[in-house]
């Protein structure tokens, strides 16, 4: 499958630093999905519903932080996860918040899952490495979000390309 028909990621992310070690990342990650970035949460919420004007998204996985302008990530998630045509994207908290009330919050809007986000460039590869082998590979997600399983193709373990890893 070609990278251009596979659906994007799209990452709710603000700190132009943690934009770029997510690029790094899957450059390094050999991930084929494009990555979207919107930097702040109604922007976020403008590409998933497709505002007059603006192009509409549907993203194989979102990545969010919980510390986004505008609208914060977790009324994000609470809008995602409240609406029937968005609820099956799966919503992968990335943040550096390692607060129980973030965490148990998170989940009971629906997260997916919760990550701190490493400080540590090797150490972020090999969080980003994770959960887009899962989310991304392994997991058999709805047709319309680009499912592997589905589409017959099978589903390949890389190791991150860590040589030669700077921050």
């Amino acid at each position: 499958m070609s990278s251009k028909s596979l659906p994007p990621v799209l990452l709710v992310e603000d700190s132009p630093d943690d934009i770029e070690f997510a690029r790094r990342a899957f450059e390094r990650c050999d991930v084929r999905n494009e990555l979207v970035v919107a930097d702040e949460g109604q922007a976020a919420l403008d590409l998933l519903l497709g505002l007059p004007g603006r192009p509409m998204i549907q993203p194989a996985l979102i990545l969010l932080d919980l510390n986004v302008p505008a609208v914060s990530g977790r009324e994000v998630l609470r809008r995602i996860k409240q609406r029937d045509d968005l609820r099956a994207i799966p919503v992968v908290v990335f943040t550096t918040s390692t607060h129980p009330g973030d965490i148990q919050a998170c989940y009971r809007l629906g997260a997916n899952s919760y990550h701190r986000k490493p400080s540590d460039f090797y150490e972020y590869i090999l969080t980003i490495q994770a959960i887009t082998d899962y989310w991304l590979k392994r997991v058999i997600t709805p047709p319309h979000l680009g499912g592997s399983a589905i589409s017959g193709a099978a589903p390949v373990a890389r190791q991150p390309q860590t040589a030669g890893v700077e921050e």
